[in-house]
C-alpha cells in the first residue's frame, strides 16, 4: 500500500461507498498513485483513481469519480500514455458506453451551474 491513496485504494477494490465519502471531504482524484503491478518493478507514480477503476472495471467509482467537476479526464496512465478513455477503448469496449453517459451527464450537469 505504499504511495498509495486511500482513495486511489477504494477504486481498485470497487468500495463505491468510500469513494463517494472521500470525495465528499476533499480526496483529490487526480492524485497519480503507484501501481503495484510487478513485485521486482520500480515504482513510480503512474496512475490516477479514475484510471485503476477503469482497469478493473468499476462502474460506480468511475460515474463518481467523473460526475466530480474535479476529475481531470484527460490525464494518462503514465504507464501506457493513455487516458481513462483509451484504456477502456483498448481493454474493456464493453465499458466505453457508460463511460461516455458519465461524461455527458457531467457536462449536463456542470453547464447548468
Amino acid at each position: 500500500m505504499h504511495g498509495q491513496t486511500v482513495l486511489y485504494i477504494a477504486c481498485e477494490f470497487g468500495d463505491a461507498n468510500m469513494v463517494k465519502r472521500l470525495l465528499e471531504i476533499g480526496a483529490d482524484p487526480n492524485k497519480y498513485c503507484r501501481s503495484h503491478e510487478s513485485a521486482y518493478k520500480i515504482f513510480s507514480r503512474t496512475r490516477t483513481p479514475l484510471i485503476v477503476a477503469c482497469l478493473n472495471q468499476r462502474i460506480e467509482c468511475m460515474r463518481l469519480l467523473i460526475a466530480d467537476p474535479r476529475t481531470n479526464l484527460n490525464l494518462i496512465d503514465k504507464e501506457t500514455n493513455k487516458t481513462a478513455l483509451q484504456v477502456l477503448q483498448d481493454q474493456f469496449p464493453q465499458l466505453v458506453s457508460k463511460y461516455i453517459e458519465f461524461t455527458k451527464k457531467r457536462d449536463t450537469s456542470t453547464n447548468k451551474m
